[in-house]
Order: C-alpha cells, then structure tokens, then sequence
C-alpha cells in the first residue's frame, strides 16, 4: 500500500478523503461477501450474520454518502480526478 500511495498521491485533502471512503467503502463490502460466505457454509447463524451486515451497511453507507459530498466539492473546486499520475 505504501507503494501505491507514494505513486499515485492524491492532490489535495478532498481528494485524499475520497480515496479513504472509496478504500472503507471496499473493505465493508469485502467483510460483507465473507459473512456471506459464511452463512452459505453454516458457519454462521442467521441472527449474528443480520446484525453484522446491518451494522456494515450503515457504516458503507455513510462512506459512500461521504465519497459523494466529498466528490461534488471537489468539481465545484474545479477539479475532476484528484491523483496525480
């Protein structure tokens, strides 16, 4: 990761802030699939497995919410992609 963020830095706050929701917003629906997962396989009981993909879907919505504030200051800003290349 570190990698990755020295080659592709993000221009401004905006756009670091972005790149941070877009990541959480991945990461939740990664979690999301295993519990999936795991229901499928009977590793999980439905209760638990509803409270958890509750709670990630709030928390995934919120970031995307963010992701969309954040992006639309970023074209009233005048700026359309936010990493440079």
């Amino acid at each position: 990761a570190d990698i990755a963020d020295a080659a592709f830095p993000p221009e401004d706050a905006i756009s670091e802030q972005i790149l941070e929701e877009q990541a959480k917003d991945q990461a939740l629906e990664d979690a999301m699939d295993y519990l999936d997962e795991a229901l499928g396989a009977k590793k999980i009981e439905l209760e638990p497995y509803l409270e958890f993909i509750r709670e990630l879907s709030k928390e995934q919505f919120f970031a995307r919410a963010t992701t969309m504030v954040t992006r639309k200051a970023q074209r009233e800003r005048g700026r359309s992609q936010g990493v440079t290349f």
